[in-house]
């Protein structure tokens, strides 16, 4: 008795082991996986498109980060779609594999040529006085709003980059910067060029009207003035550059007793983008 049962407490032991052998206890965890891939550009900006091939090994996930100017900002696909790009410069792009066995990043860059994306803003309206209730005077590009002078506070202060003061009865105007109106209450240090003595226009109303990129705004020397300028009926130009480095122009189109009608063109990406 004693024989047999040492005998069958082996062949137990032997079984669980060739279950735990093929159930994969104790096995070493896979490899960690390697990331990698390549970009080819098609095209310039502001249409400029990015096309990937992924050469990641043994990956099961994917993160993908691109950078500024992307029409994306990322993707977890392991080879996403072509990629539109609107701004010229440096794309940067981050891709991060992972399996059981860890993790792997890698970042590559590309260049992209041409000229970066405008933002387009048509018949604004700008209030010529701050009595005049139906029309606001200053205006925030960050929240798309034209904000009256009795909204203005310790929050909408600081959103806020143009001020326009009108005067129709004596026929003159400027627009303002907030730091110079608010500087104790975080107003934006919009740099205006309200003038420009004739003949020496850095952009005309045509070039203003074609322009489809930034580049004759990148170009731009934008001097802060703050003298005012009369309006005589015609298409004139306030050159501005806001506090984030975006360089803009101002087409003056109508003005009457309660309004200034303007079109707005700037550019999309400042110095903050890299």
């Amino acid at each position: 008795m004693g024989a047999r049962g040492t005998v069958g407490r082996t062949i137990n032991a032997a079984l669980v082991g060739l279950m735990g052998v093929g159930l994969g206890l104790g096995c070493a965890p896979p490899a960690p996986p390697e990331a990698a891939f390549t970009m080819t550009v098609m095209g310039d900006a502001p249409a400029a498109t990015v096309v990937f091939t992924n050469e990641s090994v043994d990956a099961e996930s994917y993160a993908w980060e691109f950078g500024p100017g992307a029409a994306s900002p990322g993707s977890s696909e392991a080879l996403p779609a072509p990629l539109a790009v609107d701004r010229a410069g440096e794309l940067s792009v981050t891709l991060t594999v992972t399996n059981e066995g860890g993790s792997s990043t890698v970042t590559e860059s590309v260049t992209i040529a041409g000229h970066s994306a405008i933002d387009v803003i048509t018949d604004l309206e700008f209030g010529t006085d701050e009595f005049i209730l139906d029309y606001g005077r200053n205006y925030s590009f960050e929240t798309g709003v034209m904000y009256s002078d009795a909204e203005l506070d310790e929050t909408t202060v600081p959103l806020i980059d143009l001020i326009f003061e009108g005067y129709t009865g004596e026929t003159f105007f400027f627009f303002a910067s907030p730091g110079d109106y608010y500087p104790d209450e975080g107003g934006r240090p919009t740099k205006i060029d309200n003038y420009t003595v004739p003949g020496e226009e850095q952009l005309s109303a045509d070039e203003f009207k074609a322009m489809a990129d930034d580049a004759l705004l990148a170009g731009l020397t934008i001097e802060h003035m703050e003298e005012a300028n009369g309006y005589d009926g015609s298409e004139q130009i306030v050159l501005f550059e806001t506090a984030d480095g975006r360089k803009g122009a101002i087409l003056l189109k109508a003005l009457n007793a309660m309004r200034m009608l303007v079109d707005i063109k700037m550019q999309r990406y400042g110095s903050a983008a890299g």
